[in-house]
């Protein structure tokens, strides 16, 4: 990536505060903004299209984004790029299962609020991590710490 400046901003689809069912999943994104200005643009959102992102598939169990349909594709997003198709009794719902297809739908709609933004999102393996198996060539291997924290 060539940008001069790159910012990595860390995005959680789920309960990110964990005062509910606990459960997220966290991606790295890279930006060629500011979190600040994500965050105006996922605002924004509301007063451009009519529709809060973060209404989408908001409350538990909720994965069903049909009612989403016209608005994403305003924004010309195919909604079966990110969700399944289902019928039921002849009713057809889309149901997202997956948190990746959730996030990618999350960054394509900033994308198409602010035409000057660039969002990809950073595999695991791309990143350095300070953990790492086995041992190194010294021969020494790294402990973490914290897994006591954890049931």
């Amino acid at each position: 990536m060539s940008w001069q400046t790159r910012f990595d901003i860390n995005f959680v689809i789920g309960d990110w505060s964990h005062d509910g069912h606990n459960q997220s999943r966290e991606f790295t994104i890279e930006s060629n903004k500011p979190v600040e200005h994500l965050r105006e643009v996922h605002f924004s959102c509301m007063s451009k299209f009519g529709f809060d992102i973060g209404d989408i598939c908001s409350k538990y169990e909720d994965r069903d984004i049909t009612k989403f349909k016209e608005k994403l594709e305003s924004l010309c997003l195919n909604i079966e790029n990110y969700a399944e198709k289902c019928s039921n009794d002849g009713d057809i719902t889309y149901v997202i299962n997956d948190p990746d297809k959730l996030v990618k739908l999350w960054i394509r709609i900033l994308m198409r609020l602010d035409d000057s933004l660039t969002l990809f999102i950073v595999q695991k393996n791309e990143l350095p991590t300070m953990h790492f198996s086995g041992f190194d060539d010294k021969k020494r291997h790294l402990n973490v710490p914290g897994y006591g924290l954890f049931e």
